[in-house]
């Protein structure tokens, strides 16, 4: 492939090019003194994983799914429970999947509440998406 490297093209395999990589430093377990850093207690459980719930708040005109404002779906790592459907699902996980993983997000007033509305323009639904720090 053309502009990769030779290693570049064996680890693409000739099949699509990635997405802009990313240049992070390594991370280390030991500081600019090498002396092992450790977590505390706090820092532990701010690091996830946590329960996230999703909860309609808000419902215009006709679901096709049936989401009624008061509906939640559970997502505890495991397993998903309630019920939402794929196209609120699609547009809901990729925020449901950094908050579990105690992902903060630049806009929301509370860092551990965040709103997404499924993609049909005519029949709204709006879910709140709430991390449960336990």
């Amino acid at each position: 492939m053309q502009g990769l490297s030779e290693r570049d093209q064996e680890v693409d395999g000739g099949g699509y090019l990635w997405s802009v990589p990313l240049h992070l430093p390594p991370r280390k377990a030991e500081d600019a003194k090498g002396e092992k850093r450790r977590m505390t207690e706090k820092q532990k459980k701010d690091q996830g994983p946590f329960t996230v719930v999703a909860k309609v708040i808000s419902q215009e005109g006709r679901c096709g799914a049936g989401h009624q404002v008061g509906d939640e779906v559970i997502f505890d790592g495991t397993t998903v429970q309630g019920k939402m459907c794929i196209q609120a699902l699609y547009s809901s996980l990729p925020m449901v999947f950094a908050m579990r993983n105690g992902a903060g997000f630049a806009w929301a007033k509370d860092p551990d509440v965040v709103k997404s509305a499924c993609p049909d323009g005519k029949n709204p639904v709006v879910f709140e998406i709430r991390r449960l720090r336990e």
